[in-house]
């Protein structure tokens, strides 16, 4: 076995792993971190991811990669986390483990073995030359071509600095083979963990001037230091790397032919497939498959995939060469095994357990509003014209989401393989009043909680990326309980509710800032306007 130790990074994030056999020092997981943006805590790209999105990540993909047992100690993870901390210790078996895992991690940028780690790049040196550089465990690494990087968390570096670094360190090295800035056989690197990131700014003084990125920090700015000192130092060795950025460009909803206002991006698909465990020889329906973005992503990883949804729209074709298999074409992967009309609540699959994983975004009623096949009060069903019985669309009802959930959890439970997993999107909204999350989670008997993360949209909505496995075969009796508080209807980012004020309906920080300005542009007319006219017209001589 291996011990691992993970960094949270700001851009980015890194693992470390101890490895038994070697003489010196231990694994590293990179985790990308995330920049945070008008208020909201680790952003990445406004989709506001938080750290246990990156933990959960990686514990749903080592089960995927057949390594079982806990990795970290959850305490620790837990004051990491509080602390915006950069390293984690995990256990893993080997290098082997670090290179499956990076196959399929999206939140991760690499692994690194660590050979010394310090409180400054002085210290790092102090470490380098208390190697054994004779070491028979290190003679594979010593004369083999290499490069070497320096990474900054948390702060930006020059080129100059790296050189710095690299040249300071260089007398306490011992590698013996050639370098090789194109296609190295070991690449080393420096690691300078600053800390969380910071935002500077400058004031109107001209100064640069730094504040937290956490939108909970209250503390005041402080002057921006250029030479302060990174809180920790690693030499690492870099062991593997992930194809993040070639994955989420390949996958980018920009390129994607047939999208709709619905359409999952890419990479938050990609992390609800890993959490659903998906992989080759695995069956994964969406039961609300929109334009199939989850299940590209499902695809990605191997699966076979199904996918319906109560819209007729959705499943027909836009035209001969626009619909859901376009985007399984233009990726290069296999066509979805079929697409049907369905509704949730009429058990459509009746109660064979056919599929590996749910993985799916239910409608919150915000751009897409939930349904099911029925009339509403006083009015009468029509019915299907001789002969038109299989074309024919029967009528829909709205849904609330409790509803929607209940649904949902109930088709899980009888449809799933035990050992399965649902993955779906729980929206929350302020005006629910939700202090805890995970007191008002939809249960059911046969499926167990495994996660739940948050992921903050707008000041007062946010939706949580829920994650259960069926533990047991579903009962007769068996149903699900989902708390009253989910029938509340959504109200959420720019869809303003008329009922309230102007004040209240400027929900989202975007549209308060476009309301300050307004406001500051009318006082300056107000004040331009009392102005000329307390000046009179021109010429006039002011009265006595």
């Amino acid at each position: 076995m291996s011990c691992v130790l993970v960094e949270y990074v700001t851009c980015r994030c890194e693992l470390f792993i101890h490895l038994i056999q070697m003489v010196y020092g231990c694994l590293l997981l990179f985790f990308f971190f995330f920049q945070a943006e008008d208020g909201i805590r680790d952003a990445q790209e406004s989709r506001g991811l938080g750290d246990v999105y990156k933990r959960q990540e990686l514990d749903s993909v080592a089960q995927s990669c057949g390594i079982q047992g806990p990795l970290y100690a959850k305490a620790q993870a837990q004051q990491l986390t509080e602390a915006h901390g950069t390293f984690l210790p995990v256990t893993v078996r080997g290098e082997e483990d670090a290179h499956a895992m990076a196959e399929r991690l999206i939140l991760t940028k690499g692994f690194y073995h660590t050979w010394v780690e310090a409180e400054s790049v002085a210290g790092l040196a102090g470490g380098l030359e208390g190697i054994d550089w004779d070491a028979p465990s290190l003679a594979g690494c010593l004369t083999g071509s290499f490069k070497f990087k320096v990474e900054a968390v948390g702060r930006v570096i020059s080129h100059a600095e790296q050189l710095q670094i690299i040249q300071a360190l260089e007398p306490s090295l011992g590698f013996r083979g050639k370098v090789d800035l194109k296609t190295p056989e070991h690449v080393f690197c420096i690691l300078l963990d600053y800390g969380a990131p910071k935002s500077i700014h400058v004031d109107s003084e001209g100064r640069k001037m730094v504040g937290s990125f956490d939108s909970q920090d209250t503390a005041a700015p402080f002057p921006y230091d250029p030479e302060e000192p990174p809180q920790r130092v690693y030499f690492a060795r870099l062991v593997a790397t992930t194809d993040r950025k070639s994955v989420l460009g390949k996958y980018s909803l920009k390129q994607r032919k047939y999208l709709g206002p619905t359409s999952m991006d890419a990479e938050l698909a990609l992390i609800m497939a890993n959490m659903g465990k998906v992989g080759k020889g695995k069956l994964v329906w969406d039961p609300f498959v929109g334009t199939g973005s989850v299940l590209v992503a499902a695809s990605h990883f191997g699966a076979s995939c199904v996918g319906s949804d109560i819209d007729h729209k959705v499943t027909t074709s836009l035209g001969p060469e626009l619909n859901m298999n376009t985007n399984m074409a233009q990726y290069g992967l296999e066509p979805v095994v079929d697409v049907v009309r369905a509704d949730n609540a009429q058990r459509a699959w009746g109660s064979r357990c056919l599929f590996d994983a749910i993985v799916c975004d239910p409608p919150y009623g915000v751009r897409a509003g939930a349904k099911r096949v029925g009339v509403k009060e006083g009015v009468t069903a029509a019915s299907p014209t001789a002969g038109l019985e299989k074309s024919h669309i029967p009528q829909t009802v709205g849904l609330n989401m409790a509803e929607v959930l209940r649904g949902l959890l109930e088709v899980a439970a009888a449809v799933l393989v035990v050992g399965g997993r649902l993955v779906y999107w729980l929206p929350i909204s302020d005006e629910q009043n939700i202090e805890d999350v995970l007191g008002v989670l939809p249960t059911h008997p046969a499926l167990a909680f495994v996660a739940c993360s948050e992921q903050v949209l707008t000041l007062n909505f946010q939706r949580h990326l829920v994650t259960m496995e069926k533990v047991a075969e579903c009962g007769v009796e068996d149903c699900a309980v989902v708390p009253e508080v989910h029938s509340m209807e959504l109200k959420v980012g720019h869809h303003a509710d008329f009922s309230c004020t102007a004040e209240t309906r400027l929900v989202s920080k975007t549209a308060q800032k476009k309301a300050a300005r307004k406001a500051l542009k009318q006082q300056r007319r107000a004040e331009q306007k009392q102005s000329s006219e307390s000046a009179g017209p021109e010429g006039a001589e002011p009265e006595n």
